[in-house]
């Protein structure tokens, strides 16, 4: 074994970051496995494997098997009580247990009579080094066995963890009498069982009192003694607990003060007034929470916000950082319940709370925002400058609309720079943008969302609404605008959320906007930067120079090396590196190996990659790009400014395929491709300024033109029975200027919109076209406008076409008239793509026939290429006859060929000897 596996800690290290509690039955068995690998590794692995577990079963497990059982119900049993021999091992197990959580379910895997076994243990404690127990089970049944696990080691302690467990029985209440005596040495408390006894509360107060050493405490009702125990506790840092009526017979001359800094106290409480709050006080204290847990006391005695609050400010000191008050299931109260005009939050209310200069969050969702207006939001923010959180009238659906209007929203912007959550009722209005506080508050960029319940907007100015939320938030996208417990909306709700649903839509495509104007800045600032400094060239210049300082003298040679191959960006030099005949250039531009590497060539490799001590991966193919000198084709992702710099003074470069927005002097082929398939079938696609800034950014040299969407053609028929791909003849108008197109491939849009004397003009303007894809490539439902005459002026005018992907409507011509008449047959092409065009039973004999005339080698007509389950009934239909025209063809052309072959042996025949 290696010296460094010696250690116990490291071993125990090790373990620990084996263990994972997500997979902790895959974990546990693996350090299972270690135990069982050598000596050295059984000890500590088994101290961590048994470290925690969250039940009795793996203990009696551990027995022999003639000594456990399984009853007929399932459960783990002892048929016998355990001897001398047994109880070493399951001793030697458990006291490695440091943590041991029970729940309900555990206690259900072992019968009575295993658990009778387990109290009677013969050493005074079953776990003899527990430290944290959890133990939320509350049968009386079960208390014996857990009060054999009381030990004096335990820091951590959770018991009955339900306060609604029903009435505390005696057998509870002694048993938390004595926790201190058992458990001399807690840190960490939690009992929060029942607020109804006070046999309970004097048993939990009673073991308080004996505790030096907390650090945390979560209980029900504590004594008046208690509460003064714990001030004098320096070691308190959070403490939780419930109030009741009876703590208010506390003299003033004896009223507990905390003087430890608390970082959070909650008190819970069954209504108002919480009346613990004129019996204590609280030197210093970061957070406070507030619940009351009686919604039905609530309602049958009205609130006194004011009392409240005023209590709040003579209870704790100036320095608290947040302050919440909740009350239980407050959401789902009826709009009549919330009608009580007590329950009202107002100026008077909040005054006393403005002198606390150090919140940071601020909760008081519960009470009803409706009389807050804009001046006293504008004292609350500058009152309250470090806020980050504000919720106020937004936990129920208040009848009561909101006095507070989008001014006061921005006085919240204007002085609370560090908010990055904001939920309260305001009314949406339109202000002067060139007013104040609106013209000069400073953006916030860290709000993403707001909540905007009960928030009143008006349809007529959503899109102004948009445009200042927008300059006040730039980065905000989400409206939230439902309450998330509640299914039923009223009308006049849903109408608003409506509205608000329209105002995220534009804030999306603002915050969209911004991002793209951000990077068009960003490009334009790295291009201007870069024409002044080159640092890649300076770069360039340092190691030509150690290159040659190498190659001057054998004692440059090593340290000039080193020098030279210390930093590497990308593996291309050491590719470089290898002799010629291993390394070459594929298609697309990269390097690549022609065989694998032997010994020679290895070491060549291994004698500079040693030397290597920082390797560059990240923007590696901008980096190994600007490295090519003789580039033909290059195929790859985003490219930055500096490669493409390098690319653009390439007189080499003959294919160029990436993601980019640059103008090309002379060009032969762009291929644009689009993934974002939801973004276009949730937004119209805007096609006509998608081709016109492809005229603006490419020459008219241009011979290839294709724009894809790919998996588009997998997409259900129901998603594309919209037009948000519709091509009309506006939109190719500007592409008609690329006289030298050969290749054109729209077979992603739909072009139902194109008619015969825009697919002529298109044919005039590209004479020298060769391959034209349009509109075939998905199950367009829209019928087209396109006839068999669009595919006649097509062949007639573009005589180097050799395939064809058109979607038409199947029609039969007069074969005498124009076009069809003076249009030279097309001998090249053998096969076209149709798509789904319609076509009319009983004329897949005249359509083949006007095709054969046309193209006499065709034999093949490919409709519907697509993996679509159902089809419509017409489509079926249409494709039986596209069959027919297809086995018509092959026929008409099979005849031809038997003719001309004939007509050929005629002519030999008729030769002379």
């Amino acid at each position: 074994m290696h010296i460094c596996l010696l250690p116990l800690d490291i071993l125990l290290d090790i373990f620990e970051t084996i263990y994972d509690p997500i997979q902790r039955r895959d974990s546990l068995a693996t350090i299972a496995a270690l135990a069982r690998t050598c000596k050295e590794f059984k000890e500590p692995a088994l101290d961590s494997l048994w470290r925690d577990i969250y039940s009795f079963k793996p203990l009696i497990l551990c027995l022999p098997e003639g000594v456990r059982g399984i009853t007929p119900q399932g459960q783990l049993t002892l048929k016998r009580p355990l001897f001398s021999g047994e109880w070493k091992i399951f001793n030697s197990y458990a006291c490695r247990i440091r943590s041991l959580f029970i729940y309900h379910r555990p206690l259900d895997e072992i019968d009575g009579q295993a658990m009778k076994v387990l109290v009677s243990a013969p050493s005074p404690t079953l776990l003899p080094n527990l430290h944290n127990l959890q133990w939320w089970n509350e049968r009386d049944s079960c208390l014996p066995l857990l009060q054999a696990l009381l030990v004096s080691t335990i820091r951590t302690l959770m018991l009955f963890r339900s306060p609604r467990a029903g009435y505390p029985s005696f057998a509870k209440s002694a048993l938390l009498a004595s926790l201190a005596a058992r458990c001399p040495h807690i840190e960490e408390f939690v009992c929060p069982y029942s607020r109804d006894s006070n046999e309970h509360s004097d048993s939990v107060s009673e073991s308080v009192c004996g505790w030096s050493k907390l650090f945390s405490i979560e209980a029900g009702v504590l004594s008046t003694r208690a509460l003064t125990h714990l001030t004098s506790l320096p070691s308190l840092k959070f403490l939780a607990f419930m109030s009741c009526g009876f703590v208010n017979s506390t003299q003033f001359n004896s009223i507990p003060t905390f003087t430890s800094k608390l970082i959070k106290v909650s008190i819970t409480a069954p209504s108002l007034p919480i009346l613990i709050l004129r019996n204590v006080y609280f030197a210093s204290c970061q957070s406070l929470v507030l619940c009351l847990d009686d919604p039905n006391s609530v309602l049958s005695h009205p609130l006194d916000i004011s009392d409240l609050i005023v209590s709040l400010s003579e209870c704790f000191s100036s320095d608290l950082e947040k302050l919440a008050v909740e009350i239980t299931c407050l959401g789902s109260l009826s709009t009549g319940n919330l009608a009580d005009p007590h329950s009202m939050l107002n100026f008077d209310a909040v005054n006393p709370l403005l002198s606390f200069n150090c919140l940071q969050t601020v909760n008081l969702s519960c009470f009803c925002a409706s009389a807050i207006d804009d001046a006293t939001i504008n004292m609350m923010a500058q009152s309250w400058p470090q806020l980050q959180q504000l919720y106020l009238g937004s936990g129920a659906r208040w009848p009561t609309p909101p006095s507070l209007t989008f001014t006061g929203l921005v006085h919240l912007i204007r002085h609370c720079h560090q908010l990055h959550d904001i939920a309260i009722p305001f009314c949406a209005s339109l202000i002067d943008n060139e007013s104040e506080p609106f013209s000069k508050t400073i953006p916030n960029v860290n709000i993403t969302h707001i909540y905007v319940v009960n928030c009143p907007i008006d349809a007529a100015i959503v899109a102004a609404v948009a445009c200042q939320l927008h300059t006040l938030l730039p980065n905000l996208t989400n409206m939230r605008h439902h309450f998330p417990w509640d299914d039923a909306h009223p009308p006049q709700e849903l109408e608003h959320a409506v509205e608000w649903g329209r105002v995220e839509e534009f804030l999306g495509v603002l915050v969209k906007c911004t991002k793209m104007k951000e990077r068009q800045v960003h490009i334009l600032q790295e291009c201007s930067s870069s024409a002044i400094y080159d640092p890649r060239r300076d770069r360039q210049d340092s190691l030509a120079t150690l290159a040659a300082l190498a190659r001057t003298c054998k004692k440059f040679k090593e340290p000039a090396l080193n020098i030279l191959w210390k930093d590497v960006h990308g593996f291309g030099p050491l590719v470089l590196c290898l002799p010629e005949g291993v390394r070459e250039i594929t298609e697309q531009g990269q390097l690549t190996l022609t065989r694998p590497l032997f010994s020679e060539e290895w070491k060549i490799f291994n004698s500079y990659a040693c030397r290597i001590r920082s390797l560059l991966i990240d923007n590696a193919m901008n980096e190994t790009v600007c490295y090519w000198s003789k580039l033909i084709h290059l195929k790859t992702g985003v490219l930055n400014t500096q490669a493409l710099a390098h690319l653009a003074s390439s007189p080499s470069l003959k294919s160029l395929d990436f993601m980019s927005s640059v103008y090309f002097i002379t060009c032969r082929s762009i291929v644009l491709s689009v993934y974002d398939l939801d973004s276009l079938l949730s937004r119209l696609l805007d096609i006509p300024d998608l081709f016109v800034s492809f005229a603006e950014c490419f020459s008219s040299t241009l011979e290839q033109f294709a724009v894809h969407f790919p998996g588009l053609g997998h997409l259900s028929i129901e998603k594309l029975a919209g037009p948000p791909f519709m091509l009309s003849f506006d939109a190719v108008a500007p592409l008609l200027s690329f006289s030298c197109l050969k290749k054109i491939d729209l077979g992603d849009f739909c072009t139902s919109a194109i008619d015969d004397a825009m697919i002529k003009t298109m044919a005039q303007s590209w004479p020298r076209l060769k391959e034209f894809s349009l509109g075939c490539r998905a199950c367009w439902q829209i019928p087209p406008s396109l006839t068999f005459t669009g595919l006649v002026h097509l062949i007639r005018h573009c005589q180097d076409l050799r395939e064809i992907a058109i979607r038409f409507r199947a029609s039969v011509i007069i074969r005498d008239s124009e076009p069809f008449s003076k249009t030279i047959p097309n001998v090249k092409i053998t096969d076209i793509y149709v798509g789904n065009p319609p076509i009319d039973a009983g004329i897949a004999a005249a359509v083949a026939c006007q095709l054969h005339t046309l193209l006499p080698n065709l034999t093949s007509v490919d409709c519907f290429p697509w993996m679509v389950l159902h089809l419509p009934p017409d489509f079926e239909d249409f494709k039986v006859e596209w069959e027919r025209v297809e086995e018509f063809l092959g026929v008409l052309v099979e005849g031809a060929k038997m003719r001309e072959t004939q007509g050929q042996v005629l002519q030999e025949c008729s030769l002379p000897d």
